[in-house]
């Protein structure tokens, strides 16, 4: 990802299942989830639409002047910490 971030490249993650692109800036990657390989970076990631996990497919990419134009780029706005109660095999009483 650090390596896209400097070329000037984007991230681009196509869901497979329903066909949806995503257009995303490395260095917003990068702080999610630290100095991955693209295709080690969607582990744990969902797609927004269909919710499945095993369809996502990530590539650096490095758009054309004509394919900027109107182009929709994601951007990280917040990253939030979400507690969740994780019971074991038998709950307490």
């Amino acid at each position: 990802m650090s390596d896209a971030h400097d070329v000037g490249q984007l991230i681009r993650i196509n869901c497979q299942h329903c066909n949806i692109k995503r257009h995303y800036r490395p260095a917003d990657l990068l702080r999610l989830v630290g100095n991955l390989a693209c295709d080690n970076a969607m582990k744990g990631m969902r797609c927004e639409k269909c919710r499945k996990a095993d369809y996502l497919v990530a590539f650096a990419w490095n758009p054309t002047a004509r394919e900027l134009v109107g182009l929709s780029i994601r951007r990280l706005a917040d990253i939030r910490m979400v507690r969740k109660v994780v019971w074991d095999d038998e709950p307490p009483r």
